[in-house]
């Protein structure tokens, strides 16, 4: 340090419990030194000159660790004091300790001396931060202000498959590709420019080829003048951990396909504070609500009750046990009501205790246990009717076949006692024998023969009328209630209406009148005969229901108008009525399960939504109704004319 410094170097000079010694600035100018102070300090300091007194020991050694960490030599002047201080300044380890007062040649030497001190120590702590980059996994480097790295550690030496020799003086363009080596290059200037701390991330290969995710940390260093000299960066391989996250992001996605699959509601609450935490879409179907409506919200917003409509426990009771497939209802802001099965576990998500409540909807599977139990019973009522219209059907044949006997007898009968009196009126008239003409007529008005000849015969017309429509009812019981196959056959549904009005006309004969407009030229419509028996049935009983409504309590007698025709390649069927039609609040609910606006014990709401199923599901058909409260409603049924099935192979025979 001796001699004359011309590139900016230079002495701090600093004084702890004392001022500064006049004189020893120009002696330290007048060695070649630039001086400066810490509130003005030269523009590149390399050593400090300390003056302390026996009051300024604290301030001295903050001034002194100040310096040693920013790599300046430390020479420390005592002024006064007894041997306690000395020893005292002597364990804060400056480069030299001298008392005052100093010659100059001796300042020189503890100056030179207090240099070639602070060079060993930093060439030792080069060593030893050389030696814990070594030792760090991850890959460090240190660049210059042109990019050339100056510095890497075996960890970044061996991710480029290079020795720590060879990558001196290389830059990202000659390792990398030309796009990374763009980039890095602008990041270099970025961080040069603005400092502080960098961060981002960037995909490299290494050095056999594989494709690495990189997280580059770097921050600019400087030099005691605040120029910038380089930048030193840490990089962090994530490869693996984006792969597990990816891994995890995929499983994430596929269990959400499952649950979405399965049509699974999720809902995720906080047993604490009974809080909705998380909800998945189909929770959000579920409920008829919105993310936004149920996030946040307390699990009691949302009503649950048993199959016989009792309020449920709050979650917090559900804490206490779980829930495994428990049947319920869950009542929706529109009013509909779902019958659902709900599984209530509890366990930890991020570290934390929850409900996890699993939701199914059950309505499909509770309208086909509806339609199951209805189809049984309708069986049981089938064979039922079928077994009674076989036991009626004979003696009705009986009575209808003498009957006819009967007719044709009197007819007989009547003609020959005709001819018998006419005989015997002229033998009388021609004897004279007038008491036996007055027997005659005796006998005629005692026995009232012109009443018996006039009535007898429209009283046995009527008795063979009343038989022939005893038969025609028994038929229409037994074809009605033949169930059919499993397979769709070809059904004249013009005749199945027929069947249908007549086997229900105790439900309309005394409140409307039913008008049939069947067109006769339609072809067969292949479908399952008695499950669009029930169709016409269900639909047909409402009607007749809707119009007693109206005419409740009056004489009148309403309207149901039955139509069949084709609409394209479907068959029609639409069937009006004059009764007190559907309001506007009812309409959407209309095919709901349990809906019904009848009195208690005169509906189930069952009907339209097994007629629903029956024509959508198992004849993708379509049903729709136009109705004006006050004056009616129409429902439209529409179903595929269809096509005969493919004919079985005979057994043993190739297909």
């Amino acid at each position: 340090m001796n001699g004359g410094n011309d590139d900016g170097a230079g002495v701090l000079l600093a004084a702890a419990g004392t001022r500064v010694p006049d004189g020893l600035a120009g002696e330290l100018a007048a060695l070649g030194h630039a001086v400066g102070s810490l509130e003005a300090p030269p523009a590149r300091p390399v050593a400090g000159v300390l003056a302390a007194a026996p009051g300024g020991l604290e301030a001295a050694e903050g001034i002194l660790r100040d310096w040693r960490l920013r790599g300046l030599a430390a020479v420390c002047l005592a002024e006064g004091g007894d041997a306690a201080f000395l020893s005292a300044l002597a364990d804060l380890r400056p480069a030299a300790l001298l008392t005052l007062p100093v010659s100059r040649p001796v300042l020189a030497v503890a100056l030179d001396g207090a240099a070639s001190q602070c060079g060993e120590d930093v060439g030792e702590r080069l060593a030893v931060l050389k030696s814990l980059m070594d030792a760090a996994v991850n890959p460090i480097y240190v660049q210059d202000t042109a990019g050339h790295y100056i510095g890497v550690n075996r960890a970044f030496a061996a991710f480029l498959g290079v020795t720590i020799e060879s990558a001196q003086g290389l830059t990202a363009a000659a390792i990398f590709s030309d796009e990374v080596g763009d980039y890095l290059a602008e990041r270099d200037q970025e961080i040069l420019a603005q400092g502080g701390v960098q961060q981002f991330e960037v995909a490299l290969e290494d050095a056999s080829g594989r494709e690495r995710h990189l997280v580059f940390h770097r921050a600019r260093f400087e030099d005691a003048g605040g120029i910038p000299q380089g930048i030193v960066g840490v990089a962090t391989d994530v490869t693996d951990s984006k792969r597990v996250e990816k891994d995890l992001r995929d499983e994430q996605e596929v269990l959400r396909r499952i649950l979405a699959g399965i049509r699974a509601g999720i809902f995720i609450i906080d047993p604490r504070t009974q809080v909705v935490e998380d909800v998945n879409p189909m929770a959000e179907e579920l409920c008829g609500r919105a993310r936004e409506e149920l996030v946040g919200k307390r699990c009691g917003d949302i009503v649950w009750t048993d199959p016989e409509g009792r309020p449920l426990p709050t979650c917090s009771v559900l804490a206490e046990r779980n829930i495994l497939n428990e049947e319920m209802r869950l009542t929706r802001p529109d009013g509909r009501i779902l019958p659902v099965i709900k599984t209530v576990v509890t366990a930890k998500r991020r570290g934390d205790l929850r409900l996890f409540e699993i939701v199914f909807d059950v309505s499909e599977r509770k309208a086909l246990e509806r339609q199951l139990a209805v189809a049984q019973k309708l069986e049981s009522i089938g064979e039922l009717a079928a077994g009674i219209a076989h036991e009626i059907n004979t003696p009705t044949q009986y009575i209808g076949d003498n009957l006819h006997f009967l007719s044709t007898a009197f007819d007989g009968v009547s003609k020959a006692l005709a001819k018998v009196e006419a005989v015997a009126r002229r033998l009388a008239e021609g004897g004279g024998a007038a008491a036996a003409l007055a027997a005659i007529e005796a006998a005629r008005v005692e026995a009232d023969v012109d009443f018996l000849l006039d009535e007898a015969p429209r009283a046995l017309e009527q008795s063979v009328e009343g038989v022939a429509r005893v038969t025609a009812i028994v038929s229409a019981m037994k074809k009605f209630s033949h169930p059919g196959g499993e397979e769709k056959t070809a059904v004249d549904l013009n005749a199945a209406v027929e069947n249908t009005v007549t086997v229900a006309k105790n439900e309309w004969k005394y409140t409307s009148d039913v008008i049939l407009e069947l067109d006769r030229t339609l072809p067969p419509v292949y479908c399952h005969p008695g499950d669009f028996n029930q169709v016409i049935l269900n639909i047909l009983v409402n009607a007749a229901h809707a119009v007693a409504e109206k005419v409740k309590g009056t004489t009148d007698k309403g309207r149901i108008v039955i139509r069949t025709e084709a609409d394209g390649a479907a068959f029609k069927l639409s069937v009006a009525d004059s009764g007190i039609g559907i309001s506007a609040e009812n309409r959407r609910k209309i095919f709901d399960p349990f809906f019904t606006t009848k009195e208690v014990g005169k509906g189930t709401g069952q009907g339209l939504a097994i007629t629903h199923n029956i024509v959508v599901t198992k004849h993708g058909g379509s049903i729709d109704f136009e109705s004006e409260p006050g004056k009616g409603s129409t429902f439209v049924v529409r179903v595929p004319f269809g096509s005969p099935p493919p004919a079985r192979s005979a057994p043993g025979e190739l297909s």
